[in-house]
């Protein structure tokens, strides 16, 4: 028995629809011809309304860029597959940092005014551990150890004081005056020392004062050397606070005066002159430029004999037999309260 097939009626076809006349082709070499349109950009469009108005050397650049673009997309492609089978680079070795010394020398050669001072200091004086009994600095490398060499530290000292770096040209002062690394020359040494000193460096105030009051380099001046003390001693410089108390205390460079003399010697006591301390016990036993009192002489006394300093100590023997118990424990009291209150103690 036949399986009855399905057959679905066709419609009909509208007449609208009827190809029936048609004939295949008609219209394609006309639509191949003028209806291939490329729709320009509309400023394009007006500057060229149609292929007539476009100049040929237009056409040739337009229709070479595009080939150049091609071969460049093309190229650029071909690179990064290139690049794609080369090997990963392996990171570069990290470099050790350079040592104080190793960094001293470069900036140095490269014209740092800075480091070319450092770096003569450093000559001048080497590193040698047996100056260091505490250790080397932190920044000091293992290969830093400098041989001491007088003449390089000279010739570094030199570069750093022509491009006026002031700390060099109170060394290179210094340098002429005792004839390191160079021939002694006091002359020369004034000359460098009145620059850094005419700046401001109170060092080098201090060691032009001593050059006019010895007439070391120049005429002997001691006005001019108490004016250059002067200049140190009200920067803090207690050499110079030193000095000029002495200088006031016998009128040298200035009139005498006793009281400034008190004034300046505990000024240099109190940043931990020695020295200063013990003669500010001497006046106050004395009476010289402060009132007399034993309990301050002894006060200053026993410090420094605190420090070690054996005539101090029998100075302040001498007062305390002149003092009450009472005294004597309040001139205690008072040297440990100076003690704490003294900046730089020196032994």
């Amino acid at each position: 028995m036949k399986k009855a097939t399905n057959k679905t009626a066709i419609p009909a076809m509208r007449e609208n629809y009827d190809f029936a006349g048609g004939v295949r082709g008609k219209y394609a070499r006309r639509y191949a011809q003028g209806t291939n349109v490329v729709l320009l950009e509309p400023d394009v469009a007006k500057a060229f309304p149609s292929a007539a108005a476009v100049p040929i050397k237009t056409l040739l650049f337009l229709l070479s860029s595009a080939v150049l673009i091609g071969c460049s997309e093309k190229t650029t492609s071909g690179e990064q597959q290139q690049q794609s089978l080369e090997p990963p680079q392996l990171p570069a070795k990290q470099e050790q940092p350079l040592t104080l010394l190793q960094r001293t020398e470069r900036d140095a050669a490269q014209g740092d005014a800075k480091a070319q001072w450092f770096l003569g200091i450093m000559l001048a004086i080497g590193n040698d551990p047996a100056l260091f009994p505490n250790g080397l600095p932190e920044d000091f490398g293992k290969g830093d150890l400098v041989q001491k060499d007088e003449a390089k530290a000279f010739e570094w000292m030199q570069k750093s004081a022509d491009q006026g770096y002031v700390p060099a040209q109170e060394q290179l002062g210094a340098m002429f005056f005792t004839g390191m690394g160079t021939p002694k020359d006091e002359a020369k040494a004034v000359v460098w020392m009145e620059k850094a000193a005419s700046q401001g460096d109170e060092t080098a105030q201090v060691k032009l004062a001593i050059a006019y009051a010895q007439g070391l380099g120049v005429p002997k001046n001691a006005v001019k050397g108490a004016e250059w003390l002067k200049k140190s001693a009200s920067q803090g410089n207690v050499v110079a606070q030193g000095f000029l108390a002495m200088a006031y205390m016998e009128g040298t460079g200035v009139p005498k005066d006793e009281a400034k003399a008190a004034e300046w010697t505990e000024k240099a006591a109190m940043q931990g002159d020695t020295d200063a301390q013990t003669r500010l016990g001497g006046m106050y036993g004395l009476g010289k430029g402060v009132p007399k009192d034993e309990v301050r002489a002894y006060a200053w006394l026993n410090l420094v004999a605190a420090q070690g300093k054996n005539n101090a100590s029998q100075t302040r023997d001498v007062i305390e037999k002149l003092m009450t118990s009472e005294q004597k424990a309040e001139a205690q009291k008072l040297s440990a309260a100076l003690f704490t209150k003294i900046k730089k103690p020196t032994q």
